[in-house]
């Protein structure tokens, strides 16, 4: 587990801050959660820290190739 998981975003792009969304507060209020519970907050940074150290460009884009071809295919 490297983060939480929140509903997707609306698919339409909208930059109009006074427009806040449902999404939009599940998405603040996770956060939330996150810097109220220490605990989880360090956690989920130690996890980010071990994520870093195992991404390689060539296995993303060889993933990525994968996932692609199992779209199309």
């Amino acid at each position: 587990s490297y983060g939480i998981l929140v509903p997707d975003m609306s698919a339409q792009d909208d930059y109009d801050g006074t427009r806040i969304t449902g999404e939009d507060e599940e998405l603040a209020e996770a956060i939330c959660r996150m810097f109220l519970d220490r605990e989880k907050m360090a956690f989920y940074a130690d996890k980010a820290g071990e994520r870093t150290q195992s991404y390689l460009p060539c296995k993303y884009r060889r993933d990525l190739v994968r996932i692609l071809n199992g779209i199309v295919s």
